[in-house]
C-alpha cells in the first residue's frame, strides 16, 4: 500500500498535474479555489509493491479553500490592523521587527519631527521629502560619498496596543524600506537612524547636537593594522607606492578617450568611473588640468552628465566641475589667474546650471550654487539677456525657500550676474 502523501505545494499557473506532461504549456483560468499538486513520497517496501506497468511519480491534485490554512503569515510579522493613513497601508502589511522602531509615549507628529531634525543634521550628503499627508519620508542618501541609498520611512500609530497600556501611553512605529541602493550601506544608515532617534527619544532637543554612530566601516584601511616588516622592506614599498602614485597622477591620452566613452555610452560603470576619477583629482590638480584640455571629455561632462537621468551621474558631475572650476590656467591652484570653462561656447555650463536650479531635489541645487560661487573668481561671464534673468530669478528664489544657507556664495552670484557681459 502507498505510504502517507506528501504536499509538495507550488503556486505556478503552469505547473502540470503529471510529472510526464510537465513541459506541457496548460492555462488555468483564475478560480475561487487553489489546485496544490501533490506527490506520493514512497519507501522502499512501498515502491517494490508497484508493478512495471505502474506509472512512476504520480501527481494528483485537491482544492483548498483557505489558503491562510497552509501559510500562515511568519511569526516575525508585526502583528496589527491596518494602519489609518492610506499611502502606508501596503508599505506596512510586510513590516517587522528588523526593519521599524517602535517609539513610545509620542504620537505621528512628533516622530515625524524628529526624524525630520535627525535627516536635516545628518552628516552625509541627502536629499529627502516629507509627505505630510502620507506621514512619510522619501529621500536618497550617499554614504561615505558613494553609496547612493534610496530610503522610504513610513509612520503611523500602532492601534493594537494592549488597552491598559493605550490609556496610558501612545506607541508610534516607524518602517524603513530600502527602495534601491547598496545594502551595506542601507543597514549602516538605519543602524544610524535608530541609534540617533534612540539617543533623542528620551528628552528631545531642538538643538542636540546628534552623536556619531558606528555600524559597519564601508572603508578598507590598514592604518590600525600592526604590520611587522623589516625597515628595509618599508622604505623600499614606500618608494615603490610613491612611484605608483605620481604615475597616477598623469592621464594618459588613452585613459582620456576610454573615460569620454565611457560618459559618452553612458556606461553601466559611469558612476564608478566618475567616484575614482573624483578621488583622483582631489590629491592632484594637474589631473584637472588635463581635463580641462581635454575638449571631448568636457563636452560630455558638461552637456551630458549635468542633466543625466540618474541622480548619482548628476551629483558628480557638478563634483568634479565645482573642483574644475577652482583650477587656474598655470595648473598651481592660484587665484592669480583663471579658466575660459565657463565662457567657452560649446559647453552649456550656464544654460544647464540654470536648468538644475529648478531640479526637485534640493541636494543638487546646492551643489549649483557653490559651483556658481566658485565660477564667480574666473573672467568676465558671457551669456544672453535672457539666461542672466532666468538665472537671477532661480538663485533668488533658492535664497528664499532656504534662509540663511549658502548666504555668502548667493551674494558673490548675485553681484556677478549684474556685471555680466551680453552675447
Amino acid at each position: 500500500s502507498k505510504s502517507e502523501p506528501t504536499l509538495a505545494i507550488s503556486l505556478n499557473a503552469r505547473y502540470g498535474h503529471r510529472r510526464s506532461t510537465i513541459d506541457k504549456q496548460q492555462t488555468v483560468m483564475p478560480t475561487a479555489t487553489l489546485d496544490i499538486p501533490y506527490t506520493y513520497m514512497m519507501t522502499s517496501s512501498a515502491e517494490n509493491a508497484y508493478s512495471d506497468d505502474d506509472e512512476e511519480g504520480e501527481v494528483d491534485t485537491f482544492h483548498v479553500h483557505d489558503l491562510d490554512m497552509l501559510m500562515p503569515e511568519p511569526a516575525s510579522l508585526v502583528s496589527r490592523s491596518s494602519p489609518r493613513i492610506s499611502g502606508a497601508k501596503n508599505s506596512t502589511k510586510f513590516c517587522n521587527e528588523l526593519n521599524s522602531y517602535v517609539a513610545h509615549d509620542k504620537n505621528s507628529r512628533q516622530v515625524m519631527h524628529i526624524l525630520r531634525e535627525i535627516l536635516s543634521h545628518y552628516h552625509h550628503d541627502i536629499d529627502f521629502t516629507v509627505l505630510h499627508e502620507q506621514q512619510q519620508i522619501d529621500g536618497v542618501v550617499f554614504m561615505c560619498n558613494y553609496y547612493a541609498v534610496f530610503f522610504c520611512i513610513t509612520v503611523w500609530s500602532d492601534e493594537e496596543a494592549d488597552d491598559a497600556q493605550a490609556a496610558q501611553t501612545e506607541t508610534t512605529r516607524f518602517e524603513f524600506r530600502r527602495k534601491s541602493g547598496d545594502c551595506l550601506a542601507s543597514a549602516k544608515f538605519w543602524s544610524e537612524i535608530q541609534g540617533l532617534f534612540r539617543a533623542l527619544d528620551s528628552e528631545y532637543v531642538a538643538d542636540t547636537v546628534l552623536p556619531a554612530m558606528d555600524f559597519i566601516a564601508l572603508e578598507l584601511s590598514a592604518d590600525d593594522m600592526d604590520l611587522d616588516t623589516d625597515d628595509d622592506d618599508d622604505d623600499e614599498q614606500k618608494t615603490t607606492m610613491m612611484m605608483e602614485s605620481s604615475q597616477r597622477a598623469v592621464f594618459s591620452q588613452q585613459e582620456l578617450h576610454d573615460l569620454t566613452q565611457c560618459l559618452s555610452e553612458n556606461d553601466c560603470f559611469l558612476v564608478d568611473e566618475l567616484n575614482v576619477l573624483y578621488e583622483r583629482l582631489l590629491s592632484c590638480t594637474a589631473i584637472g588640468r588635463a581635463l580641462l584640455t581635454h575638449r571631448p571629455f568636457m563636452w560630455q561632462l558638461i552637456n551630458r552628465c549635468m542633466l543625466n537621468a540618474d541622480v548619482c551621474v548628476m551629483r558628480f558631475a557638478l563634483l568634479i566641475l565645482d573642483k574644475l572650476s577652482q583650477i587656474d590656467a598655470d595648473g598651481d591652484g592660484g587665484d592669480d589667474d583663471g579658466n575660459t570653462m565657463a565662457n567657452d561656447s560649446e559647453w552649456k555650463l550656464f544654460e544647464n546650471a540654470t536648468a538644475l536650479l529648478k531640479n526637485e531635489r534640493l541636494l543638487i541645487q546646492k551643489y549649483v550654487v557653490q559651483l556658481l560661487a566658485h565660477l564667480t573668481k574666473q573672467p568676465d561671464w558671457r551669456m544672453t539677456q535672457t539666461l542672466q534673468h532666468e538665472m537671477m530669478q532661480r538663485v533668488e528664489k533658492y535664497r528664499q525657500r532656504n534662509a540663511n544657507h549658502l548666504t555668502s556664495e548667493i551674494n558673490q552670484i548675485m553681484d556677478k550676474i549684474h556685471t555680466i557681459a551680453y552675447v
